[in-house]
């Protein structure tokens, strides 16, 4: 029974035309960024080249377009109701979809980071490649869940991307140790292997509680 309602869940939102063309755009957007590890820039007199580590940072970064894509699925089709009619429980429903959703996550991010490490050919002991994927899981739960929150996902990305470009810098003048503690600065440090324990702790409660945060708002939808 969960198979063939994931089987059905799976069909439903590919056979979308707007999540068919953010998938085109996306394998563009990584064959674009992966290209850029061959570019060459000078500055002051050194050259300069993108390493791995800030290749899959831009990507994971871009996962938070995914999590608001999906969540915006879930709003206009409201697919989680139909879950619930065949299942009659809103925590099996609830974790249906959030079970179809974090594996397309994590399949296309794990796609999208073998071909930037296809193109960026040597060692890449610069990188760590699972912090990569969980790091562009909690971006999807972030543009996820804020989209839920907003109940508009327009609204909600924009103020996902601003957010690093205006407040985030404040931050770190500020309070430069809150930065830190932010997914932005916790996903890229991690990713370029700046490990630390704190680090380690600090993502996985932020994974944990977007997950929690995820499955509390979606839960929610059931009862208006």
């Amino acid at each position: 029974e969960m198979k063939s309602q994931l089987h059905s869940l799976f069909y439903k939102k590919y056979s979308l035309l707007p999540v068919q063309v953010y998938l085109l755009f996306q394998l563009v957007f990584v064959i674009i960024i992966s290209l850029l590890r061959y570019l060459k820039f000078e500055v002051n007199g050194d050259s300069i080249t993108f390493s791995s580590s800030v290749l899959l940072t831009i990507i994971s970064f871009s996962f938070l377009g995914n999590g608001v894509l999906n969540a915006s699925v879930e709003l206009k089709t409201q697919s989680y109701k139909q879950v619930y009619l065949n299942n009659g429980s809103r925590v099996k429903a609830t974790l249906y979809i959030l079970l179809i959703d974090l594996l397309e996550c994590l399949t296309q991010s794990l796609l999208a980071g073998l071909i930037v490490m296809i193109f960026s050919q040597g060692t890449h002991s610069e990188v760590n490649f699972y912090y990569y994927l969980f790091g562009s899981v909690i971006y999807f739960l972030a543009g996820y869940s804020f989209s839920f929150l907003c109940g508009n996902s327009m609204i909600a990305l924009a103020i996902l991307l601003l957010f690093p470009i205006l407040v985030l810098p404040f931050i770190d003048r500020v309070i430069p140790i809150a930065s830190s503690v932010i997914i932005y600065d916790l996903v890229f440090q991690l990713i370029h292997t700046n490990y630390s324990i704190m680090r380690f702790i600090v993502f996985i409660i932020w994974l944990i509680g977007l997950f929690l945060t995820s499955y509390y708002l979606i839960r929610k939808e059931f009862l208006k």
